[in-house]
């Protein structure tokens, strides 16, 4: 039943609508056949996306272990010019705000650690920003 809603996208995003720390993103690249290509190649059956869905729903990565919803997006996919420096993922700069006034600013680039995900949790690369400049200052990796 989910296969019929997906089958017209070659590939997307699965994620839980609340979960955290970057647990439970489905990221899925291709076909095969039936089956559902991820980023690191590995292949899902149609069977198995119908658990990771089963286990979404019923709240294993949501905060707090509550039912939960799923949200599907459109896979984007990385500029060439981020081939060196962040694996197989999206890179993306996050910005804090205060009072409207940006007040700092990091880069987080994936890792095969993180499995391609920009998730500091997961083990990405979070990357200072000078705010004025955009010249990375520092960077951070797995700090607890």
């Amino acid at each position: 039943m989910v296969h019929k809603a997906l089958e017209r996208y070659e590939e997307f995003v699965m994620k839980p609508a609340h979960g955290s720390g970057g647990n439970g993103i489905l990221v899925i690249s291709g076909r095969d056949g039936l089956n559902y290509v991820k980023v690191n190649e590995s292949r899902l059956t149609p069977q198995q996306l119908e658990h990771y869905l089963s286990n979404v729903l019923s709240g294993l990565h949501s905060l707090g272990g509550k039912p939960d919803q799923i949200i599907v997006e459109r896979r984007i996919e990385t500029h060439p010019i981020f081939n060196d420096y962040s694996f197989k993922g999206v890179p993306d700069i996050r910005v804090l705000v205060f009072l409207g006034y940006p007040v700092m600013a990091m880069l987080r680039l994936s890792t095969s650690g993180s499995n391609g995900k920009a998730n500091l949790h997961q083990g990405a690369i979070g990357v200072g920003l000078d705010l004025a400049t955009g010249i990375p200052i520092n960077a951070v990796q797995m700090v607890s």
